[in-house]
């Protein structure tokens, strides 16, 4: 984009390339040679001009490797030798490679405006390979968001200090619960497909005595339900607050109870993805739901108007205000991809005093309404009630 504004003409190419900012980012995703018929990949010359373009801004970039691209290895080299020249001012840096790629990227002065680092690869994780430190800079680079996707925490020379924000794909249960031990001011926290076999290690966890983060505050879980409680068992977080679950099969009720009962039951926001439907699914959430006295926001993603769906609307609609269930909250937000009516429920929320002040959107593929349900539905706008249709 920057080269085609200064295409326009003399004045265009003069500003474009007055303005640092449009080259402060930096994507090789198609570093690629073409065939005969096909535009060559830019030049290093070209590359290099861009880095130079975007003065002493911090520098964000993306490399991403073509696999199609026999001589990927040979046209990368030199991108990495010109990014390398510039290590003082990268700022947010995202490597797709193979990790054999990962050494080249060492730096020619420490990395000290690092913000963020990605580092993935599409190779399978193996277990069983001697760990070998592939990613290694010359000065270490301490980020603030890190992710790590099919890598060993033992191929990454990184320090934890700084580490804020962080995203794991991948990996086995004994490496996520390492990462929490090595960033004492973590805060957020990403698992997705914990989907590699446990080995005796990791199995083992569940009868040691569970690790304690006390910043963590907001924990999101994606991937294999049994993976997740070796997790899940062997953690302590009492600062966390939010929580956010997808798994389309099943619901660990039980070990989230126990999370929480462990850190202190603080919890004031869930997210749950729950793409089945089933009695165990709806039971499990009510459970979970009535363990949570704290919860303040409640999101639910349904496929279809389920049993769970329904428990919790009638959960919602039979509980007074001496009720245990869910007696805070203040926003409930229901994603459903088909038709449904909730008229009937939703008369029946808000007829508690202590829901008066609950914010309702309930975002759907379509509404089934009757004569006269709309006329219901605003009139319960009108008398102040915060709802949304979507």
């Amino acid at each position: 984009m920057p080269f085609l504004l200064g295409s326009v003409s003399r004045r265009w190419r003069q500003l474009a390339r007055s303005t640092p900012q449009l080259w402060s980012t930096v994507s090789f995703t198609r570093v690629t040679r073409r065939g005969k018929d096909e535009p060559a990949p830019p030049p290093l010359q070209i590359i290099n001009d861009w880095l130079q373009l975007s003065c002493s801004l911090p520098l964000t970039f993306c490399v991403v490797e073509d696999p199609s691209c026999e001589f990927f290895g040979e046209i990368c080299r030199p991108v990495i030798d010109a990014l390398n020249q510039h290590s003082g001012r990268w700022h947010k840096v995202s490597l797709q490679l193979y990790k054999h790629y990962l050494p080249f990227f060492c730096g020619t002065s420490p990395p000290n405006n690092l913000h963020t680092l990605e580092i993935g690869q599409d190779e399978e994780w193996d277990c069983d390979e001697t760990p070998t430190t592939y990613f290694r800079m010359n000065s270490t680079p301490s980020p603030t968001r890190l992710a790590i996707e099919a890598l060993n925490l033992l191929e990454l020379d990184v320090s934890w200090g700084n580490v804020t924000c962080l995203t794991l794909v991948g990996l086995p249960p004994h490496e996520c619960i390492l990462a929490t031990r090595l960033a004492p001011l973590l805060e957020c926290c990403t698992l997705f497909e914990l989907d590699l076999p446990i080995d005796d290690y990791s199995s083992a966890l569940r009868s040691k005595r569970s690790f304690k983060n006390t910043r963590l505050r907001t924990l999101r879980l994606h991937g294999t339900a049994d993976l997740l409680d070796v997790f899940i068992e062997a953690v302590e977080f009492p600062a966390l607050e939010e929580l956010i679950y997808g798994e389309e099969i099943f619901l660990p009720a039980h070990g989230f109870i126990s999370l929480f009962n462990r850190s202190g039951n603080c919890l004031k926001k869930l997210t749950l993805n729950l793409c089945e439907d089933s009695g165990e699914i709806a039971e499990n959430l009510m459970e979970l739901l009535e363990a949570i006295p704290s919860l303040e926001h409640l999101e639910c993603v349904f496929p279809i108007r389920s049993s769970a769906m329904d428990s919790l609307f009638q959960k919602l609609s039979w509980s007074p205000p001496d009720s245990e269930f869910i007696p805070k909250l203040q926003s409930l937000t229901l994603c459903v991809y088909s038709s449904i009516s909730v008229l009937g429920f939703m008369s029946c929320i808000f007829s508690w005093s202590h829901r008066k002040d609950l914010r309702l959107t309930v975002n759907t593929a379509g509404f089934r309404t009757e004569d006269g349900d709309l006329d219901e539905i605003s009139q319960l706008v009108e008398k102040g009630y915060n709802i949304r249709l979507v």
